[in-house]
């Protein structure tokens, strides 16, 4: 695989993190895709085009991102709830550290941000991006008008708030727009249609979206911590991931370009976890048979989603085998022995020292020669492959060494961009 991605494989990674989020319930399923949906139909009434029209969508398809917890999702469902702007400084910090999402992360930082040009500080008006307030009405629009059961009969009433709070809480033009659409029935009945994704993929302008080829590493870096921050459990887990991946692919003789692959899938590895509310991730006792079930289908999403991006190529099967085990005792296909790719092995032995190594909130991480022994006993038992465990007993300083300094340097943006808005509540 090459590392460097094209804007259409960069289109199909945000949309597939937007698809996994609306998998936490069936209440907000597609909520992103129709909000990104009546945001580039109005922006494009408001002659937007190009460049503004490319970070609007993608905007609109991650708006929501800070929003961690199934509780904090079904509350941005009410018109007006209190302090709408937690999960959009949230989004805001992570999406800001990759310099490629930055446009998308200021859009999204104020995209609750009520319609006042009279102030002149960054709040409101002219001085908030305009796809701000796009989005603003977009995502109010699509909590409206709710699903798909019955929602002509919604309309009216929609416009009629969208209309009251002209001036106020929406962009003035923006809803002259809105109105102007509302007369077209292709306009409300493809924002519920199966392929409203292909129709979004439609609306990109690829001549403004990006010079050429981008590196995705620091891309699937950003999502990587959009998966951890969900639970301050696991917040700098997929980070040690791909570092200790990456470290033994190299050791066990993988290209240069493998390597690359292997910390990609690394990071990505549970990219399914977005789809399970953040209340069973961090649910302190044991999981009922039915959350346990639920929790092992991330590993099912994950696959869903990576297989969006073709362009993955082997890695999508490293990071979605991560749960088999050789002895057949895996998840969730129970593939034993060769049926287990050698990639997906190392992700499997590098996710299972990450988690034993690192510290979290509830216990520390255990030293070098318990590790050892509880990896060798996973060995032995046929969980994992003896070759890669022979990697990692000879290199065991060296792979936690790196682990340490890759999720030092999450934690450490963790507690800046997630803990300083925790605190501020």
């Amino acid at each position: 695989m090459d590392t460097t991605c094209s804007p259409s494989t960069l289109f199909n990674l945000v949309a597939a993190l937007s698809e996994a989020m609306d998998m936490v319930s069936p209440l907000v399923m597609d909520h992103h895709k129709r909000t990104a949906w009546f945001a580039v139909n109005i922006s494009e009434e408001l002659g937007l085009v190009g460049k503004e029209i490319n970070e609007i969508v993608f905007a609109a398809l991650l708006h929501d991102i800070g929003a961690f917890s199934l509780h904090e999702r079904l509350e941005t469902l009410q018109f007006e709830f209190e302090n709408p702007h937690h999960h959009a400084c949230l989004g805001y910090s992570m999406l800001n550290s990759c310099e490629r999402l930055q446009p998308e992360a200021r859009i999204i930082l104020a995209h609750h941000t009520r319609w006042q040009p009279e102030l002149a500080e960054d709040v409101g008006g002219e001085n908030v991006p305009v796809g701000s307030h796009v989005i603003h009405l977009a995502d109010r629009t699509a909590i409206l008008l709710g699903n798909e059961n019955g929602y002509i009969n919604r309309i009216e009433d929609l416009l009629a708030v969208v209309k009251s709070n002209k001036g106020t809480v929406f962009m003035p033009e923006a809803v002259e727009c809105l109105l102007e659409l509302s007369g077209r029935e292709d306009f409300w009945a493809s924002a519920f249609k199966p392929d409203l994704e292909d129709h979004l993929h439609a609306k990109i302008d690829y001549r403004f979206l990006d010079d050429g080829p981008m590196d995705l590493t620091p891309i699937a870096r950003v999502f990587a911590r959009i998966i951890d921050y969900r639970s301050h459990f696991t917040a700098t887990h997929s980070a040690g991931v791909a570092a200790v991946a990456e470290l033994l692919a190299e050791q066990l003789g993988f290209s240069e370009n493998n390597c690359q692959t292997m910390k990609i899938a690394g990071y990505l590895h549970d990219l399914g976890k977005i789809a399970i509310p953040t209340e069973i991730l961090e649910k302190s006792e044991r999981l009922d048979p039915i959350e346990y079930h639920r929790m092992q289908d991330h590993v099912i999403h994950t696959r869903k989603l990576l297989e969006k991006m073709p362009e993955l190529g082997h890695g999508i099967r490293w990071a979605s085998e991560h749960h088999e085990r050789l002895n057949g005792s895996g998840y969730p296909r129970h593939s034993s022995g060769s049926e287990i790719a050698f990639g997906s092995r190392v992700v499997a032995m590098a996710d299972i020292f990450a988690a034993v190594t690192e510290d979290r909130p509830y216990r520390k991480g255990v030293q070098r020669d318990k590790a050892l022994d509880m990896l060798g006993r996973l060995t032995k038992e046929g969980y994992l492959d003896p070759e890669i465990f022979k990697v990692v007993e000879d290199n065991f300083d060296e792979l936690s060494c790196i682990r340490t300094a890759a999720q030092t340097e999450s934690l450490e943006d963790y507690r800046s961009s997630v803990e300083c808005f925790e605190r501020s509540q």
